[in-house]
């Protein structure tokens, strides 16, 4: 099992795609594109720069969407993720509670329904932390509210994975090279073999074994996920 192997030349893990054209923007040019007979990797990762003019319109298009996102919040937004953060507290410590005082209640059956009660909640608890407060906040999705605690700079999740590490390795790994195997580090977490853009190994025969091993270990693979990334940025530092 390879748990921390060297990372592998960048490849898209996306399907194959048509090249874009300059057909439309050459209609009254007297010069007309070659056709391209053979099929490229997703546009965005070639050496091909994209043209000026559909540059200036992703870009307008980009500032619409952006502009048209920003006004539509307001404070049904704010109310939400306050209401997440409560729901996280209050059940965290109704579930702490009852695991509390499950071992002393007088009968066993009782014991073991408080237990398994408390044990859920505090489930529900964290994976709410984790993956609706925490992911969203440490994204900066709630930035604009300014807030003293639920904004990306301040807030921390329960979990092994520091934010700071989450966030490069998310926040600008994973969302500026989505998929790309040998950026992109979700891509089977170093663990599982996800995609025929991954080199095949005998031991990838077991991944569904080694799929169980980071379903139960998921926030450690995490926490391990960015000193991977550390280590391979900067092991040819002086």
């Amino acid at each position: 099992m390879r748990l921390l192997p060297p990372v592998n030349t960048a490849h898209s893990a996306v399907p194959i795609l048509t090249p874009l054209s300059d057909a439309p923007l050459a209609r009254d040019s007297s010069e007309q594109p070659a056709p391209s007979s053979q099929q490229t990797p997703y546009p965005t990762v070639t050496q091909a720069p994209l043209p000026k003019a559909q540059s200036n319109a992703l870009a307008v298009e980009l500032n619409a969407l952006y502009e048209g996102v920003m006004d539509s919040l307001g404070s049904d937004d704010a109310k939400y993720i306050q209401r997440i953060y409560a729901t996280v507290v209050y059940s965290e410590l109704v579930a702490r509670g009852l695991l509390a005082v499950a071992g002393r209640m007088s009968s066993r059956r009782s014991q073991i329904g408080a237990w398994l009660l408390g044990t859920s909640i505090l489930s529900f608890s964290k994976i709410l932390n984790n993956m609706e407060l925490g992911h969203n906040v440490m994204h900066g999705q709630y930035d604009w509210m300014q807030h003293p605690h639920l904004n990306s700079q301040k807030f921390d999740w329960d979990i092994v994975c520091p934010a700071p590490l989450w966030q490069h390795s998310h926040n600008y790994l994973h969302h500026t090279f989505t998929n790309i195997v040998g950026r992109d580090h979700d891509v089977g977490y170093h663990l599982i073999r996800v995609t025929d853009e991954q080199p095949w190994t005998p031991s990838d025969r077991h991944n569904m074994f080694s799929t169980a091993v980071l379903a139960f270990g998921f926030e450690w693979a995490v926490a391990f996920h960015d000193i991977q990334i550390s280590v391979d940025e900067y092991a040819d530092s002086p």
